[in-house]
């Protein structure tokens, strides 16, 4: 596990990066996203913080303006001006915003925990003009509003780092916690342990560049058949990565090739870590494969130029 001395890094390094991307002034955006650490909604904040045309209110971990679950807009348009753009990012406990038709630009949602949380009513999504999501799936869940933004990495943090002697053959970073859905998660994982020396465990930020840095693989197990965040960071840290092969319709096809990726079934995942684990050469050309392809079309900065291409089509 990390050290304190890597945890204060860690968090040194990220007030460093919010504090030195001011840019210049042009259109204010703000952004709202559950106040955890290490979140997507801190990545897109910090991709936007480098956009020179861009100024960002951040409602979330380590900004300018306390959060709570509710969301009053009157209350922060008596603090601040109304921004051009909002974007509001949830988890699985997303938050309650009242009086958003007091802003007349355009409303932006990040729908990320869809997955996990389907009971949310489709209605709330009416309040705003588009509904991005990670799972391409379930994009028509919200009729004309759905557009698809892929998870991605965060190069600053998501990265290779030396000077960590590899000592696991696989690693995952994740839960193991829920009792139905991970079951196939923990069983996978331990004939991998019964065979192969595994790291386990939670890990954000910096951290989990550190536990990739010290293995030979990453391992990824969805929980129901979505493109996680785990695949862009694993391939981010130059590491090869194994995943669960997605049914049609989950998008994997679209953002890697199974020359930077390998996916597996229950039955073959044995042999292949097996094979990779043998093949330093075919581990390393897989690893360097996946993370050039990150780089190019992966990152978050290149998410939010997404955004912002969306913003600028002709639109009803």
């Amino acid at each position: 596990m990390p050290s304190l001395v890597e945890a204060a890094v860690s968090q040194i390094v990220h007030e460093k990066i919010l504090q030195e991307s001011k840019p210049v002034v042009k259109q204010s955006w703000w952004v709202l996203y559950a106040r955890d650490a290490y979140t997507t909604g801190l990545w897109m904040e910090l991709a936007l913080r480098r956009c020179p045309d861009v100024q960002v209110l951040g409602i979330g971990i380590g900004n300018e303006v306390p959060t709570e679950e509710t969301v009053m807009i009157p209350a922060l348009l008596r603090e601040h001006p109304a921004p051009d753009v909002m974007l509001v990012m949830d988890g699985f406990r997303p938050m309650t915003i009242h009086g958003l038709d007091l802003l007349k630009g355009p409303k932006l949602y990040y729908a990320l925990d869809t997955h996990l949380n389907p009971h949310r009513n489709p209605q709330e999504w009416n309040q705003y003009d588009a509904v991005f999501t990670p799972h391409q799936e379930t994009i028509t869940r919200w009729g004309g509003r759905g557009v698809w933004l892929p998870h991605a990495a965060e190069p600053m943090i998501h990265r290779p780092l030396k000077n960590h002697p590899v000592v696991y053959d696989v690693a995952f970073v994740g839960g193991t916690d829920l009792a139905e859905a991970h079951a196939r998660r923990r069983t996978l994982l331990k004939s991998l342990a019964a065979k192969y020396k595994v790291w386990v465990g939670r890990a954000y930020g910096v951290f989990l560049s550190i536990v990739y840095a010290k293995s030979k693989l990453v391992f990824n197990c969805s929980v129901g058949g979505e493109v996680n965040q785990r695949i862009f960071e694993g391939a981010a840290c130059r590491r090869a990565v194994v995943t669960d092969g997605l049914e049609e319709g989950r998008g994997l096809g679209n953002l890697f090739t199974d020359q930077e990726i390998t996916t597996y079934t229950d039955e073959t995942l044995l042999s292949i870590v097996e094979t990779l684990l043998a093949d330093e050469p075919a581990r390393t050309r897989l690893a360097e494969a996946g993370y050039q392809r990150v780089l190019k079309d992966h990152t978050y900065d290149r998410r939010i130029q997404e955004v912002l291409q969306w913003l600028s089509r002709p639109r009803p």
